[in-house]
């Protein structure tokens, strides 16, 4: 019995995800209908204590970039805008192998208004996403889950890119 309890304990301790980036994720897939839910995920990465710095201040610099969207001067949309942009693109520059922070700019330049000039990076970034799910899959199952259903039905995917991923996720 004492074993089985050991045993159990260390699967609920194995890699868990903090509460904070649940939420986080959760709003992420707001923003763009939810202003409320653009505040919470702002306010919730400022706060924050069980994320890690780049990744919440990823997620606040997504949260910025949405504000955007829900302000009424042009001039302040576009300051708000690249405010966030600039923040995004730091946090890349200091770790460009993390997914996360990959697929948090991919969603952010796929639904950027084109006038804005927002996607130069939309293919390397689905290419990094497509070749990187595998071993995702494996780490983070819940970060594999949210980034795979984006590309499906973000129909930024080739044919070849589709049937790679489909691969990948059997």
């Amino acid at each position: 019995m004492i074993k089985l309890c050991v045993i159990l304990s260390g699967f609920l301790f194995i890699n868990p995800v903090p509460e904070d980036l649940k939420k986080m994720r959760e709003l992420f897939l707001l923003i763009n209908k939810n202003e409320a839910a653009v505040n919470r995920l702002k306010a919730l990465a400022m706060q924050s204590k069980e994320v890690e710095a780049e990744l919440k201040t990823a997620y606040y610099a997504a949260s910025e970039m949405a504000t955007a969207k829900y302000l009424l001067s042009p001039s302040a949309k576009l300051k708000t805008f690249k405010s966030g942009k600039n923040i995004l693109e730091q946090c890349i520059e200091k770790d460009s192998t993390n997914a996360e922070l990959r697929y948090i700019r991919l969603a952010i330049q796929t639904n950027a208004p084109s006038f804005l000039g927002y996607n130069q990076s939309v293919q390397d970034d689905k290419l990094f996403l497509v070749n990187h799910l595998p071993s995702l899959k494996k780490a983070n199952s819940e970060l594999f889950t949210a980034i795979y259903v984006y590309l499906i039905y973000s129909r930024q995917l080739t044919a070849a890119e589709q049937q790679q991923l489909s691969k990948q996720s059997l």
